[in-house]
């Protein structure tokens, strides 16, 4: 049941996800700083969370195929021109 929820949620909520997507690559250099600031053991975390838990997580969110609509362009047009 919370597998169903979490794909129809997902599949709701594609263009966050496609948005969030980067999030895990510019997180790797937070990761490398907690490794490091931790010692010891902890300098694993960085090649384990860059190497088996994002793509873990990757290939476990839906990917979509669909081009933007054009309303959906244009706001996202307006969303980068208003945070610059």
């Amino acid at each position: 049941m919370f597998m169903a929820h979490f794909w129809v949620y997902q599949y709701k909520n594609i263009l966050l996800m496609n948005d969030l997507k980067y999030l895990s690559a510019l997180s790797i250099p937070l990761s490398a700083f907690i490794a490091l600031h931790l010692k010891g053991g902890w300098l694993f975390l960085t090649p384990i969370y860059a190497f088996v838990f994002i793509p873990i997580i990757e290939s476990l969110v839906a990917v979509s195929t669909e081009n933007f609509s054009e309303k959906t362009k244009e706001e996202r047009t307006k969303k980068s021109s208003t945070k610059r």
